[in-house]
């Protein structure tokens, strides 16, 4: 009688191995989708990166402010995955950087007595949500400079000037431009005040800047 001719490993061994081969092709199905998924949902954000720094170097600052709130609503938002949401806020802050260093160009061009130019006051404009923080401490700065006589007047009320059709700074330059009458009148006690301060004279420093405040509250 012939013996019937068995595989290696018994009789299950072919089964064994086709049982094997599903799982290998379960996990190689699982890696490929998985790396195809993240590739997928990795483009919108390399697009989204690309978008920006293109309208960032065409000057088109409304364009960046609208895929500023788009990714800031994706970083901030509920769904979507803990990593991603991570990666938007990244590229949120990436983009606030890109913003801060063009309204920082904007305000050394005020500083040195320029005057800005129309698409320059639109970016201004357009950035509020970014640059309000900004434009709000240079105003002070400059303020604080007038009073101190590092700028003559001309020149603080010049830069009010430029910033006042920006809506969201009237109210500041409202307060400033209204007060300039009292600022220059403590102009004399406030440079006389510094200098005591650089000659460490700080009881005449204090009694005159506790004149000026008690004049404020009066």
């Amino acid at each position: 009688m012939t013996k019937e001719w068995m595989s290696p490993g018994g009789p299950f061994s072919d089964r064994k191995k086709k049982s094997k081969r599903w799982v290998w092709l379960a996990i190689i199905s699982i890696v490929i989708v998985a790396a195809v998924g993240f590739y997928i949902f990795r483009q919108p954000h390399k697009q989204q990166e690309a978008d920006y720094l293109a309208a960032v170097a065409e000057n088109d600052y409304a364009e960046v402010m609208r895929q500023y709130n788009e990714v800031r609503e994706l970083a901030f938002g509920t769904s979507g995955p803990t990593s991603e949401r991570e990666k938007n806020l990244a590229l949120v802050q990436e983009i606030e950087l890109a913003i801060a260093e063009k309204i920082h160009e904007i305000t050394a061009k005020m500083s040195s007595g320029a005057v800005i130019t129309a698409e320059e006051e639109q970016i201004l404009s357009v950035t509020g949500t970014v640059s309000t923080e900004i434009m709000t401490t240079f105003i002070s700065e400059q303020a604080a400079n007038y009073l101190t006589g590092e700028i003559p007047a001309d020149s603080f009320i010049k830069q009010l000037n430029m910033l006042q059709p920006i809506e969201r700074l009237q109210p500041i330059i409202k307060t400033y431009a209204d007060s300039i009458t009292e600022l220059e009148r403590a102009r004399p006690a406030i440079t006389a005040a510094e200098e005591n301060l650089l000659e460490q004279e700080w009881v005449k420093a204090y009694q005159l800047w506790d004149d000026l405040l008690a004049e404020e509250s009066a």
